[in-house]
């Protein structure tokens, strides 16, 4: 499908695709200065729950100079500046919850308050988060050092605080596995070079091919030349990218199939194939239309 625009090249798809996803998130309270998808672990005093939002921690240097963190709801798109913005005056860190093992808990302690913000991580590539919580840290100038040693009462609350997380979070990632460790399917992974240049050498799909291609340049030695363009594998990945975002039913539906098949990039595929399969050329001119 990024071959499907008459008069381009595949040079053009990146900036078309990632128009798509230009609009502002509505209440941040500035320039993000450390962001990260993570859902919210809702804490009351006593009982942990957890949210399945699909959401983003930003950290941000506000208008107003000062550092707020902050909780997008990415399936809206918005922070809801009321509940979910803490301003942090280097008085915060971020750090990981050891005792749940069964998902990836998070937590924001104040070091001058017992205030803290819980989250669950759902960056699909664990091996970063190491980097976003010293970026987090870094940002906000504090760590875990910096918070005073706590008595003994203190610590046993503590203790059965992060115990009752952990198990909390281990009754959510039974319901949420999937979601959290699935393997992210790369587009290149489904079109592969062995797969294009078997589709080139099939002549119906060839002549299709390459009426999309420029004037002057459709025949086989450009179709050749496109489909193993290193600009192509380009726009492949960054298809990959917007796949695996909050605008990913948006990308769906400009490809003309249904919004949720944007929940996977199997979904996807399985949705372009029924769409091609219905009547023919049901898809043929009106191939996905980005530009």
């Amino acid at each position: 499908f990024w071959l499907k625009q008459p008069g381009k090249s595949c040079t053009h798809r990146v900036p078309a695709v990632m128009s798509l996803f230009q609009s502002a998130p509505e209440g941040v309270a500035g320039t993000p200065i450390v962001e990260f998808r993570a859902g919210r672990l809702n804490w009351d005093g006593r009982l942990v729950t957890a949210d399945k939002k699909k959401g983003k921690v930003i950290l941000c240097q506000g208008e107003d100079e000062l550092m707020h963190l902050q909780w997008l709801n990415r399936e809206t798109n918005k922070v809801d500046t009321k509940s979910h913005d803490w301003i942090i005056v280097n008085n915060a860190y971020l750090e990981k919850i050891p005792e749940c093992k069964t998902g990836r808990a998070y937590v924001v302690r104040y070091t001058d308050c017992d205030k803290r913000v819980l989250f669950w991580m759902q960056e699909p590539d664990e091996a970063q988060d190491e980097e976003l919580v010293a970026k987090f840290n870094s940002a906000t100038g504090c760590s875990p050092s910096d918070r005073p040693a706590a008595s003994s009462s203190e610590g046993t609350g503590n203790k059965a605080n992060t115990e009752m997380i952990a198990n909390i979070m281990s009754q959510f990632a039974q319901q949420y596995t999937g979601a959290q460790n699935r393997v992210l399917v790369q587009l290149s992974d489904v079109l592969t070079t062995e797969e294009l240049n078997a589709l080139v050498e099939d002549e119906a799909a060839a002549k299709e091919l390459m009426e999309h291609l420029p004037a002057g340049q459709q025949d086989m030695a450009s179709l050749r030349a496109a489909v193993n363009c290193p600009q192509a594998r380009g726009c492949m990945g960054k298809l990959t990218q917007a796949m695996y975002s909050e605008q990913a039913q948006v990308l769906a539906a400009s490809m003309g199939v249904d919004a949720s098949a944007g929940e996977s990039m199997e979904k996807l595929c399985k949705a372009l194939e029924d769409k091609h399969k219905e009547g023919g050329n049901a898809g043929g001119s009106e191939d996905v239309n980005m530009g």
